[in-house]
């Protein structure tokens, strides 16, 4: 699960970032917020990933 703020661009997908869904939650929220984010001010990215 992948959610953001209006202040990422909401054009990314996941496809774009081979292995990246293989990363922690962690890494896949920075590296959204820093290649989606338009606004430093209103940008957050939570990520939430089921380890079954």
């Amino acid at each position: 699960l992948v959610m953001h703020s209006d202040g990422v661009a909401d054009r990314w997908r996941l496809e774009d970032y081979p292995g990246l869904a293989e990363r922690s939650p962690l890494v896949v929220a920075a590296t959204l917020l820093r290649d989606a984010g338009v606004r430093r001010d209103d940008a957050c990215v939570l990520v939430a990933r089921s380890w079954t």
